[in-house]
């Protein structure tokens, strides 16, 4: 199954790419990942590191993750105080 984006009915490639990296997080035991403020110039870095990843660059990616899982729980965290 493709993912689309919601406007244009196109396969967007970062919708499965998200959707795996949230399934390996649970699997490590973490919640499921925030990627939703991913956009703008932080969107241009995620497609950069990715391109970067697939010429076996890891490092911008790693980047990406750790943001996006210090993200995450920094989220949970906030709401476990509530």
């Amino acid at each position: 199954m493709a993912a689309r984006t919601r406007k244009e009915g196109r396969y967007d490639p970062s919708s499965l790419i998200e959707g795996l990296a949230v399934l390996m997080g649970l699997q490590a035991g973490l919640p499921p990942l925030d990627f939703g403020n991913i956009e703008g110039r932080k969107r241009q870095k995620y497609f950069a590191a990715v391109r970067a990843g697939m010429d076996r660059d890891y490092e911008p990616m790693e980047k990406v993750f750790s943001d996006v899982i210090g993200r995450t729980l920094g989220a949970r965290a906030r709401q476990a105080v509530r």
